[in-house]
């Protein structure tokens, strides 16, 4: 199996890669990036880790929700300690 969540076979044609970033399917609630999502995530960790967390990595942008939204509450967040 591939990083990419795929088996590699050289005989097939190329993996498209808007079918892995897509924001549809039965995930779609794992990748939004509303502030109710990110704070949601950040607790999440901090609980599962019983500590605090050191980086909060966005994988992948989201189609719905402007950066500039995002990133104040990844700000939010931060300043939140």
């Amino acid at each position: 199996m591939s990083k990419c969540f795929q088996f590699v076979d050289e005989e097939k044609r190329a993996i498209d890669p808007t079918i892995l970033t897509s924001n549809d399917g039965p995930s779609v609630n794992q990748v939004q990036l509303s502030r109710k999502h990110i704070v949601a995530a950040v607790d999440h960790s901090v609980e599962r880790l019983r500590t605090f967390i050191d980086v909060l990595q966005i994988h992948r942008m989201g189609l719905d929700v402007p950066p500039e939204e995002i990133m104040k509450v990844v700000d939010g967040v931060s300043e939140s300690g």
